[in-house]
C-alpha cells in the first residue's frame, strides 16, 4: 500500500519541507539581507554616487528577485541553494570610488565565493571577521587604502584560491598562517608596507603565481618555496645575503623570477642559467659582484630555456660571461651600469647578426656603464639600424675621450664611437654629452671650473661620493655639452643670468630631469641665500609631512639654505625659490623612483611667489585637498601631483595659473565639478591630466579655449553630458582621452577640425548616434577606440580618408548598415576590431588592399554573401574572425590556403562539407569551426596540424572514430567536439603527445557523441592529462566503471559522465582531486553507496548521482544538493536530508538561541516522524 502512494507522497513532503523551511516573504535568505545592509551602511553616503552599484541597493526590494526593478542592479550575485531560498555567493563592488571602513560588517555569509571591493577607498583595519566566508575562493581587496596588519584569520580560508590585497597601506608581517591556504593559486601583497621576513610557504603545494614587491620585506630569499610556482616577484624589497640555487632547484615550472632592487650580494649561480623552464630573469639593482662560471668547459649550446636576464645596476666585475652568447634562446640580455672590463667577446657579436639554426639572436644587448676597452668586433661595426638594439654607451671603447681645457670654453673631442651613443649602425656620432661622463672633467684637470662638490650634491646615490671609481647609473640627458661649456664660461665670468637661464631652458626641456639640472646649475649660479619667506614656506610643508620612511626630506634642515643643501630645491639668482621637485632616484625610465611620502599639501606654498615648477607626484600618500592658496602662484608653469591620495575638488582659484603650460593631477581621489571659469584660464596650457579621479559634472565648453593643448586625459572619471562643440577648436592637440567616463550624447561634428590628432579614445561611455562624416578631417589620427558604446547608424564613406590610422576598434556598439568599401583605402591598417555590432551586406572586396592588416574581427554581425577572394592577398593576417554571421560560406573557399592566419574563427557561419585538405599544411592554432554543418571523416592529416592549441569542430556533423594521428597533436590545450556523431574507443584522445611544459590538456568536451569505451584505468596517470580542469564525456556509450585514476587529475574542476553507461562504485579515490567543483554522473548504473570523501570536497557546488542503483544512507555534507539530485536511486535513504536542511536553518533563524532553535527542530522533525514514509528510499519502498 505504501508502495503505491510513496511517489506522489515524495512530491508532496518535498513541497511542504520547501515551504515550512524557506517561507513565503522573501526569495533571499534574511540574514544575508542584514549583512547586504551593513556593506551599505559601512560605506560613506557621499561617495555612493548616482549610478553607481550601491546606489540602486534599495532594501524595499528582494536583493535577488529584482528581475523586473531597477533595484539591486548589480554588485553582487545570488544562487538558488535550498529550494526557493536564495543566497549570496558573489559580492563584487564596482570601482566607483567608494570609502568606509569594513571593521563593523559581520560576514556572515557563508555561501560567499567572490569578494571583490578592489580598487576603491575602503580603509582601516581588514575585519578578523572575513574569516566567515568558509567557502570564499576569491578575495580581492586591491587599490584600496586598507592599513593595519593582514589578519591572521584569513589563513583559516581553505578555499581560497585567489589573494589580492596589493595597493594598499598593509603594515607588519606576512603571516604564518597563510600556511593554511591550502588551495590558494595566486597571492598577491605587493605595493603595501610589509616587512619582517617572509615566511616559508611550502605548504601551498598549489601557489603558482606571487608577488610580495615594493614592500620592506628583509632576510634572505626563503628555503622552501611552493613546487608549483610559475612566477616570482620580489623586487624592491631588503632581502640581503647570498642567493642559493638550492632555493629554486625543486621549482621545476617557474618561468619568471624577479628579485631586483634589492641588497642580495655575492655571485648569481649558475645552475639559475640552465634552470629547465625559467624564462626571464631579473636581477638588477642589487649587489652581487660576480657571475658563477660553468663548472664544465662549454664546446656546444647550453640546455636553457632564458629569453631575457637583466643584470644591470649591480657591482660585477671581471670579463663579461661569455657563455650566455651559447644559451639557445636567449635574446634580451642587460649587462649594463657594473664594473665589467676587457673586450666585447666575438661570440656575442656573432649571435646579434650571425645566430646559427639552434641560437636565437640577440634582439636587444645592453652592455653600457662599464670599463669595457679595445676595438668594437666588425659584426657590431657592420650592423645595420633597426636590426638589434645594441648599447655601448659609457665605456672605453676604441679610444676614451679626450677632453681639453680653455679660460672661456670647454671643448669636447668624441672619436667615431662616442660613449653616449644608444646604438650602433646610425650612421654618425652623437655629439651629446652624457651626464655620467661629467666625473671625466677631474680627470682633465677642471676642478676649479666645476667645483666637486657640487657635482657630489646632484645625487649621493648615483654617484657614490667618487666618481673616478664608479659609473653613475645611466642618466642619458641630451642636449648638456653645451650648458656645460657655456656654465663653466659664465663661472669663469661670474655671469650668474646666464647659467641660471641656461639651467631653466633645460628644465622646460625634459620635466622628469629638472630636479637634476637646477641642483647642478642654479646651486652654482645662486650668489644669495634662499628668501626667508620661501623657507618658511617650505618648513611648514615638510611639518605636514607626517611620514617620510625614505628620508626625501632629509636635507631639509632650518640651520642650513635651502638653496645650496636642500634636495630637491632650486633658487634663482635672487635667492628666490623657482623649482621644487619630489627628491629620489633618478632612473633611466625618466622617472623618479622610490619616493614615498605621506602627509598634506601645506597652504604655505602659495607663498613661493617666483615658483615655477612644482612636482610632487609619485608620493603615493599625500593626502587632503588641494589647497586654495597655490593659486596666488602666478609664475607656476609646471604642476606635477599625480599620483597621490589628494581629495577635494580643483580649487577655484587655480583660474589665476595664467602661465601654466603642463599639469598632471591624475590618479588622486579628486572629484566634484571642473567650473568652467577655472579652465577659461589655462590657454598656455599644452599638456593637461586630470584622470583616474571621480570628477564628475560636464566637461566645461571652455575646453575650447585651450588652443596650445597637445595632450588631454580625462579618463577614468564620472563625467557625463555631451562632447563640447569646442574640442572642434583645439587644432593642436595630439592625445585625446576621454574613455570610462559616463559621457552620452552623440559625437560631434565638430571633432574633425582636430587636425593633428594621432590617439583617440573614447570607449567605454555611453555614446549614442552616429559616427559622423567629419571624421574624415581627423587625417594624422594613427589609433581609434570608440568600442563599448551604443553608436548606431552606418559608417560614413568618409573614413577612409584616415590615411594614417593604424588600428580601429568600435566593437561593442549598435552600427548597422555595410562596411564601406572605402575601408580599403586605409593601407596603414594593422588591426580592425568590428564585432559585436548590426554590420549587414558583404564584406567588401576592397578590403583585400590592407597588405599590412594582421587582425580582422566581424565576428557576430549580420554579415552574408561570399567572401571576396582579395582576402588572399592578406599575407600579414594573423587572426581572421567571422564567427557568428550568416555568411552562407558553403565550403571553406581554396584562397584560404593562402593566407598565414594563427587563428581562425569561422563559427556558425554556413560551412558545409569536409575539412579542407589545406588545413593540414597550415600555420593554424586556434581553430574554431564550431555550430556548421562539416560532415565527414575527421581526416587522418590532423596530425599535421601540429601548431593546434585550440579546436573546435562542435556542433557539427563528423561521422567517424578518432584517428592515431591525433596523438601528434602534441600542443593541443583546448578540444570541443561535442554534439557530433564521432565513435571509436575514447583513449585515443587521452593518449596524444605533450611538449613539455605545453600541450597538456585544459579542457575536453566530447559529450553528445557515439564514443566508446571503457575508460582506461590509468587515465589519471597520462601525461596529457595530467593538468586538465574540465572533462566532459556525457551523453556517449562508454560503459565500464569510474577509473581511480581520475583521483590524480589535481587541477580537475568540471567532471560530466551523465548517461554514459558507467556501473560498478564511485571510487572514493575520485576525492584526492580536491579542485572539483562540478560532479554529474546522472542516467548511469552506478552501484554501493556514496563516499563521504568525494560528496564532502570543500569546492563541491554541483553534484548529480540521479537515476542510478545507490544505496545506503547519504552521507553528512556541507554543499547545498538538491533532492533531486539523488532521486531514482531505490536504495537510498533521503531522511538525513531534511534534517540536515531543518539543522541548517535552525542555525540560520536562530544563531544566538539556543532554546528557540531547538524547539524549531522539534517541531520540524516531529513534522517527518510522523510519517513512515519519510523513511523510504527514492524510487521505491523499503521495509521498515
Amino acid at each position: 500500500m505504501g508502495a503505491l502512494k510513496f511517489p506522489s507522497f515524495s512530491l508532496v513532503l518535498l513541497i511542504t519541507i520547501t515551504r515550512l523551511l524557506v517561507g513565503a516573504e522573501s526569495k533571499t535568505f534574511w540574514g544575508d539581507i542584514e549583512v547586504l545592509k551593513e556593506v551599505k551602511n559601512a560605506v560613506d553616503r557621499n561617495s555612493v554616487n548616482p549610478g553607481s552599484c550601491l546606489s540602486s541597493w534599495d532594501f524595499a526590494v528582494d536583493p535577488c528577485d529584482n528581475l523586473f526593478s531597477e533595484s539591486f542592479t548589480c554588485g553582487f550575485r545570488c544562487d538558488i541553494v535550498v529550494s526557493k531560498t536564495s543566497r549570496v555567493t558573489e559580492l563584487s563592488l564596482d570601482q566607483a570610488g567608494y570609502s568606509g571602513s569594513l571593521t563593523s560588517i559581520s560576514w556572515n555569509l557563508p555561501y560567499l565565493q567572490t569578494l571583490d571591493l578592489s580598487n576603491n577607498f575602503f580603509y582601516g583595519q581588514i575585519p578578523e571577521s572575513v574569516s566567515n566566508l568558509t567557502q570564499l575562493s576569491r578575495l580581492g581587496l586591491s587599490r584600496n587604502m586598507f592599513s593595519g596588519e593582514i589578519p591572521t584569520s584569513i589563513g583559516s580560508l581553505s578555499s581560497l584560491e585567489e589573494l589580492y590585497l596589493d595597493n594598499n597601506n598593509l603594515q607588519g608581517n606576512i603571516p604564518a598562517s597563510f600556511n593554511g591556504l591550502v588551495s590558494l593559486k595566486r597571492l598577491e601583497i605587493q605595493s603595501n608596507k610589509l616587512d619582517g621576513e617572509l615566511p616559508e610557504l611550502g605548504s601551498l603545494k598549489n601557489l603558482s603565481f606571487l608577488d610580495v614587491s615594493e614592500n620592506a620585506i628583509s632576510g634572505n630569499v626563503p628555503l622552501t618555496l611552493p613546487e608549483s610556482l610559475v612566477q616570482i616577484s620580489m623586487r624592491n624589497n631588503s632581502l640581503q645575503g647570498k642567493l642559493d640555487p638550492q632555493n629554486f632547484k625543486n621549482l621545476a615550472i617557474l618561468q619568471v623570477l624577479d628579485l631586483s632592487h634589492n641588497n642580495l650580494s655575492d655571485s648569481v649561480p649558475f645552475p639559475l642559467f640552465t634552470h629547465p623552464s625559467l624564462q626571464q630573469l631579473t636581477l638588477s639593482f642589487n649587489s652581487f659582484t660576480s657571475v658563477q662560471s660553468p663548472p664544465f668547459p662549454l664546446t656546444t649550446v647550453l640546455k636553457s630555456e632564458a629569453i631575457a636576464i637583466d643584470l644591470s645596476n649591480n657591482e660585477l666585475r671581471g670579463f663579461l660571461p661569455s657563455f650566455m652568447a651559447l644559451m639557445p634562446k636567449l635574446s634580451a640580455l642587460s649587462l649594463e651600469n657594473n664594473k665589467f672590463s676587457g673586450m666585447i667577446p666575438t661570440q656575442f657579436a656573432i649571435k646579434t647578426v650571425l645566430p646559427g639554426s639552434r641560437l636565437s639572436p640577440f634582439v636587444r644587448l645592453l652592455l653600457g656603464g662599464n670599463y669595457l676597452y679595445g676595438p668594437i668586433p666588425d659584426p657590431l661595426m657592420e650592423l645595420q639600424p633597426g636590426f638589434a638594439d645594441v648599447r655601448l654607451n659609457d665605456n672605453c671603447l676604441y679610444r676614451c675621450p679626450v677632453m681639453q681645457t680653455g679660460v672661456e670654453k670647454i671643448t669636447v673631442h668624441f672619436p667615431f664611437f662616442h660613449p653616449d651613443m644608444n646604438s650602433i649602425g646610425t650612421g654618425k656620432a652623437n655629439h651629446d654629452l652624457d651626464v655620467s661622463e661629467l666625473h671625466w672633467i677631474y680627470d682633465h684637470g677642471l676642478e676649479h671650473a666645476y667645483p666637486r662638490r657640487h657635482l657630489i650634491k646632484v645625487d649621493t646615490k648615483i654617484h657614490r661620493y667618487d666618481l673616478m671609481e664608479s659609473r653613475p647609473q645611466c642618466l642619458s640627458i641630451r642636449k648638456v655639452v653645451a650648458v656645460v661649456g657655456a656654465a663653466a664660461a659664465a663661472i669663469q665670468s661670474s655671469n650668474v643670468t646666464t647659467v641660471s637661464k641656461l639651467s631653466m631652458e633645460i628644465s622646460m626641456h625634459a620635466r622628469n630631469f629638472s630636479l637634476l639640472f637646477f641642483l647642478i646649475f642654479s646651486t652654482l649660479a645662486s650668489s644669495k641665500a634662499c628668501h626667508t619667506v620661501d623657507k618658511e614656506a617650505l618648513l611648514d610643508f615638510k611639518h605636514k609631512i607626517t611620514d617620510d620612511p625614505s628620508k626625501l626630506l632629509h636635507s631639509w634642515k632650518v640651520s642650513s639654505d635651502c638653496c645650496t643643501s636642500w634636495e630637491g630645491v632650486a633658487c634663482d639668482g635672487s635667492g628666490r625659490v623657482v623649482n621644487v621637485s619630489r627628491p629620489g632616484l633618478v632612473s633611466d625610465n625618466d622617472f623618479i623612483e622610490d619616493t614615498y611620502m605621506s602627509g598634506t599639501l601645506s597652504p604655505y606654498l602659495g607663498n613661493l611667489s617666483s615658483l615655477r615648477i612644482l612636482d610632487l607626484s609619485n608620493l603615493k600618500d599625500l593626502k587632503g585637498p588641494i589647497p586654495e592658496e597655490l593659486g596666488k602662484l602666478s609664475k607656476l608653469t609646471h604642476l606635477f601631483l599625480d599620483t597621490n591620495k589628494l581629495t577635494g575638488s580643483i580649487p577655484f582659484t587655480l583660474r589665476y595659473f595664467s602661465q601654466l603650460e603642463k599639469m598632471y593631477l591624475s590618479d588622486n581621489l579628486i572629484s566634484g565639478i571642473v567650473h568652467p571659469s577655472v579652465m577659461e584660464s589655462w590657454t598656455s596650457v599644452s599638456e593637461l591630466g586630470l584622470s583616474g579621479n571621480s570628477l564628475s559634472g560636464p566637461i566645461p565648453p571652455t575646453i575650447g579655449k585651450l588652443v596650445m593643448i597637445t595632450k588631454l586625459d580625462l579618463h577614468g572619471n564620472k563625467f557625463t553630458g555631451r562632447i563640447p562643440k569646442g574640442f572642434g577648436n583645439l587644432k593642436n592637440l595630439r592625445y585625446l582621452d576621454l574613455s570610462e567616463n559616463q559621457i552620452t550624447g552623440s559625437i560631434p561634428q565638430s571633432i574633425g577640425g582636430l587636425a593633428a590628432l594621432e590617439l583617440l579614445y573614447l570607449n567605454q561611455n555611453q555614446l549614442t548616434g552616429r559616427i559622423p562624416s567629419s571624421i574624415s578631417g581627423l587625417d594624422s589620427m594613427i589609433f581609434c577606440r570608440i568600442s563599448e558604446n551604443r553608436l548606431s547608424g552606418s559608417l560614413p564613406p568618409s573614413i577612409g580618408q584616415l590615411s594614417k590610422v593604424q588600428r580601429l576598434i568600435l566593437e561593442n556598439n549598435k552600427l548597422t548598415g555595410k562596411l564601406p568599401a572605402s575601408i580599403g583605402h586605409l593601407t596603414a591598417l594593422t588591426d580592425i576590431f568590428f564585432s559585436n555590432n548590426y554590420f549587414t551586406g558583404k564584406i567588401p572586396p576592397s578590403f583585400g588592399n590592407l597588405l599590412n592588416l594582421q587582425t580582422l574581427d566581424l565576428s557576430r554581425n549580420r554579415l552574408f554573401g561570399q567572401l571576396p577572394p582579395q582576402l588572399a592577398k592578406l599575407k600579414s593576417l594573423q587572426t581572421l574572425d567571422l564567427s557568428y554571421n550568416p555568411v552562407g560560406l558553403g565550403r571553406i573557399p581554396n584562397w584560404f590556403q593562402e593566407l598565414r592566419v594563427f587563428q581562425l574563427m569561422l563559427a556558425n557561419t554556413g560551412i558545409e562539407g569536409e575539412l579542407p585538405h589545406w588545413l593540414s599544411s597550415s600555420s593554424v592554432s586556434k581553430l574554431d569551426l564550431s555550430g556548421n554543418a562539416l560532415t565527414g571523416k575527421l581526416p587522418r592529416w590532423i596530425g599535421n596540424m601540429t601548431g593546434l592549441s585550440f579546436l573546435n569542430l562542435s556542433n557539427n556533423g563528423f561521422h567517424s572514430s578518432i584517428p592515431v594521428e591525433f596523438k601528434n597533436l602534441s600542443l593541443l590545450m583546448d578540444l570541443d567536439l561535442h554534439s557530433n556523431k564521432f565513435s571509436g574507443h575514447v583513449n585515443v584522445i587521452f593518449s596524444k603527445e605533450v611538449q613539455t611544459p605545453l600541450g597538456h590538456f585544459n579542457s575536453i568536451d566530447l559529450s553528445s557523441n557515439m564514443f566508446t569505451g571503457p575508460i582506461e584505468d590509468d587515465i589519471g596517470e597520462r601525461p596529457a592529462m595530467s593538468s586538465i580542469s574540465s572533462l566532459v564525456l556525457s551523453h556517449n556509450k562508454l560503459g565500464g566503471s569510474l577509473p581511480k585514476s581520475i583521483g590524480k587529475m589535481r587541477e580537475l574542476q568540471v567532471l560530466k559522465l551523465v548517461n554514459t553507461g558507467l556501473s560498478g562504485m564511485i571510487p572514493e579515490e575520485l576525492g584526492d582531486a580536491k579542485e572539483l567543483s562540478t560532479i554529474l554522473l546522472s542516467r548511469n548504473k552506478l552501484t554501493g553507496a556514496i563516499p563521504e570523501i568525494v560528496i564532502n570536497l570543500k569546492q563541491l557546488k554541483q553534484f548529480d548521482v540521479s537515476s542510478n542503483r545507490l544505496r545506503g544512507r547519504i552521507p553528512p555534507h556541507k554543499a547545498i544538493i538538491p533532492v533531486a539530485a539523488f532521486k531514482n536511486n531505490p536504495g537510498l535513504y533521503v531522511f538525513y536530508l531534511f534534517v540536515e536542511a531543518i539543522l541548517v536553518h535552525a542555525k540560520c533563524f536562530f544563531p544566538s538561541e539556543p532554546v528557540q532553535a531547538k524547539e524549531y527542530v522539534q517541531k520540524q522533525s516531529r513534522l517527518l516522524l510522523d510519517e513512515k514514509e519519510a523513511y523510504r528510499g527514492i524510487g521505491s519502498p523499503r521495509n521498515s
